[in-house]
Formats: structure tokens, sequence, C-alpha cells
């Protein structure tokens, strides 16, 4: 749905940034690495995680576009 007003709203000229990150590739989310933006406080340790797929499976699905269901 995202891509079809993203590609509207460019045909009258107009742009769309919340729409253009919407309708980017639509990757399968298993596959995806993710950050935190801020810090975590965890008593006198502080940090920013990451996680990622780590099974071959997940690991597999990296990159890969899942199909339009619209």
């Amino acid at each position: 749905m995202a891509r079809g007003l993203e590609a509207a709203t460019e045909r009258v000229g107009l742009d769309s940034a919340t729409l253009q990150g919407l309708a980017s590739d639509s990757h399968h989310l298993l596959g995806e690495t993710y950050f935190t933006q801020g810090v975590l406080r965890h008593g006198d340790h502080i940090a920013k995680l990451s996680v990622a797929p780590v099974s071959d499976n997940a690991r597999a699905l990296t990159g890969v576009d899942m199909p339009d269901l619209s």
C-alpha cells in the first residue's frame, strides 16, 4: 500500500520522506539486523543492543523480499 501511495505522490510532484521509508524494500523481518537507537542501562552498565539472525534458516532470509500481499 505504501508503495502505491508513494508512487502517486511522486506523480503529482510531492515528496514524502515517511512514505519513501515505508515503501522501501520489504525484506523478510527475520533476516534483518536491528540496533537500539538509545542506550540501555543495567545497574552500573550501559550498552546499545544489536539483534541479528544466527541460525542458518534465519540467515537465509537476509535480503529476501516478502511477497506483495496487496
